[in-house]
């Protein structure tokens, strides 16, 4: 016997739908202007692929925030608040700030050995630094949004455990910074691992955004 959906039921399959097919769609875009447009400008225009995706991100965050049911800071609203009824969720919170610091201070120590004290070393300079800036604090958010506030988010709303969720997660992110490098390969899966566990303790997506671009913009140290 078939059981008749109620409207709460109707209205939360609804409301499950929109961050599906945004992130899906938005998956597909990227490889678009991955696969197709940053390499065409690049050959073409020799104009590199760092500006270009700009377009993407700016495009990605549009959705997410005009799209009803997919603003991601509200949805972590969300989870913040069902977070801060539990009694160690401020033990989580402080852990989460503390591995997000040390991954950076970490970082920035390594990338300021490797560009300045290291024999034929090549610093990361920026070319135009409030424009980098701008570009990596825009990649950082959107990125954010299109795998936790989007994919995560999707996963977990259909029950699939939270370690596959995260893997796979952490798989796309791999994939989205693919070049022929394993060991940068393995350091793209596990940052974010790392980056999903802080998120698991502290979902802040206005947190983890900043944790990203941190996480960017240690590389000039």
């Amino acid at each position: 016997m078939e059981i008749p959906k109620t409207m709460d039921t109707m209205n939360g399959s609804q409301e499950q739908r929109p961050p599906l097919v945004v992130t899906i769609s938005l998956l597909a875009l990227f490889v678009f202007f991955a696969g197709i447009i940053n390499l065409g400008l690049w050959y073409r225009y020799r104009i590199s692929p760092f500006y270009s995706q700009t377009i993407f991100n700016i495009i990605c965050l549009i959705s997410f925030l005009s799209v009803p049911h997919c603003n991601p800071f509200i949805w972590s609203k969300t989870l913040i608040k069902e977070k801060a009824s539990r009694p160690r969720y401020k033990l989580g919170k402080g852990i989460a700030i503390g591995l997000a610091l040390l991954i950076i201070s970490v970082k920035t120590a390594g990338a300021h050995y490797f560009n300045y004290c290291v024999e034929d070393s090549q610093p990361h300079v920026m070319g135009n630094i409030p424009l980098d800036t701008l570009v990596f604090l825009l990649g950082a958010f959107s990125e954010e949004a299109l795998l936790k506030a989007g994919l995560l988010r999707v996963f977990l709303e259909r029950k699939i455990p939270r370690i596959l969720a995260m893997a796979f997660v952490s798989i796309v992110f791999m994939l989205m910074h693919f070049n022929f490098s394993p060991l940068h390969l393995v350091i793209y899966f596990f940052y974010q691992m790392y980056s999903l566990t802080i998120f698991s303790l502290y979902p802040s997506m206005v947190f983890v955004s900043f944790f990203h671009f941190a996480w960017n913009m240690s590389m000039f140290a």
